[in-house]
């Protein structure tokens, strides 16, 4: 049977609120008596009783993360910050995927009583995240914001990353780049539109809609928008997939059809996913720092969770250009 906090405060001859206090390491009680409770817990096996001390303190210690699918590649990075910085202040974390046909994974979690949601936003539940950021309830967005929604947000430069990238397509030679972005309508695809728009611009290149793909995400046939890339009279030579994941689907099919990277075709992506460097060849993308982002999600909750009458704070994450050989930078003009 477990031991209580009677059990420890029998075994002492102390009252059960002073062992309460002592393991809360409370102020009120003196250094010699918290050693004395905590030295009998220990031989005593003493667990709290967590539950209990939640419905006490109506804080649970448990923080929810819902995306549309927690398995994805994507996520990997990103779950991961989250974990680590979330463990380092005594919280325990649960995931839930965002189900396609009746989602109720928001609801499902605050009933939950986590204290607080870390979500990364799409446009199917943007209205149940309004609804729940105006009842004050502590959440955070990561990856993507909502516009008109007035809540903590940790993102990274896309806008910056994606002009760095045309950018740099452009300075090694390239000046037809197609690029290929996921269904806009959310901020991270359309801040990455913007900045290979922008690159153009300031490369004096026109932005040519042809060249321009927009895809339903990534179960969108690869090889149809590859075909209608090369099926083209003046072919591009670099492709800018706006995700890692397109842009190594992209390399597979390439290479399915003979056509080589990058002595015939550039291809680069984004998000520095694990396993980018591992490609044949390694891929050339932009690094989001996922790890960063999810480690610096908890701490806007954690402070946000301090402090609930505070202004939301807006975290851009700085990008980093990672140069491998699918852009062509090593091959011989």
């Amino acid at each position: 049977m477990s031991k209580t906090i009677y059990d420890i405060a029998k075994a002492g001859n102390i009252s059960p609120a002073t062992v309460s206090l002592a393991l809360r390491d409370s102020a009120v009680v003196s250094e010699k008596t918290k050693l004395k409770v905590k030295a009998l817990a220990k031989e005593l096996n003493y667990t709290p009783n967590t539950i209990a001390r939640s419905l006490v303190l109506n804080k649970t210690n448990i923080i929810g993360v819902v995306a549309q699918d927690i398995s994805h590649p994507y996520m990997a990075d990103i779950i991961n910050g989250i974990q680590e910085e979330a463990a380092k202040h005594g919280y325990l974390v649960l995931f839930n995927s965002i189900s396609y046909e009746n989602d109720t994974s928001l609801k499902a979690l605050v009933e939950r009583r986590v204290d607080g949601l870390i979500i990364l936003p799409i446009t199917r539940i943007s209205d149940d995240i309004k609804r729940l950021s105006g009842t004050g309830f502590p959440l955070v967005l990561i990856s993507r914001h909502l516009p008109g929604v007035e809540t903590d947000y940790v993102v990274c430069d896309n806008t910056r990353g994606a002009c760095e990238m045309t950018n740099h397509l452009v300075k090694i030679g390239h000046k037809n780049i197609a690029y290929i972005a996921y269904s806009s309508g959310d901020t991270t695809s359309d801040d990455r539109i913007a900045g290979y728009k922008k690159a153009l611009e300031e490369n004096g290149l026109p932005f040519k809609e042809e060249l321009f793909f927009n895809v339903r995400g990534e179960d969108s046939n690869t090889g149809a928008v590859l075909s209608a890339i090369l099926g083209m009279n003046e072919k591009p030579t670099a492709i800018f997939a706006s995700g890692d994941t397109f842009a190594i689907r992209i390399m597979h099919e390439l290479r399915q059809r003979k056509i080589r990277i990058p002595e015939d075709i550039a291809v680069v992506g984004f998000n520095n996913l694990s396993f980018s460097a591992t490609t044949y060849p390694p891929l050339t993308t932009v690094d989001h720092f996922g790890n960063k982002m999810g480690a610096q999600a908890i701490t806007l909750l954690i402070d946000r969770l301090k402090n609930p009458g505070s202004s939301p704070q807006h975290v851009i994450i700085e990008p980093k250009l990672i140069i491998r050989e699918s852009c062509g930078v090593n091959l011989k003009k």
